[in-house]
């Protein structure tokens, strides 16, 4: 993933980031490791639903 500095500091104040399915990219190396919990196929995209170690559940859109 690639992160972006924010111009004011945020410590004490939660926020929620949103990644677009399709901004995340399946590797087999060089990544967080991920379970795939599901995978649905549309058409010509295929939506993979993953679980990452810390619990967090991300789907990631890519081309068939």
């Amino acid at each position: 993933m690639q992160w972006v500095a924010a111009t004011t500091s945020l410590r004490s104040v939660a926020v929620t980031v949103l990644i677009r399915p399709e901004q995340i990219c399946l590797a087999t190396t060089g990544g967080p490791l991920a379970t795939v919990v599901r995978q649905d196929f549309h058409g010509h995209d295929a939506l993979t639903t993953l679980r990452l170690e810390d619990g967090t559940v991300l789907t990631a859109r890519r081309s068939r």
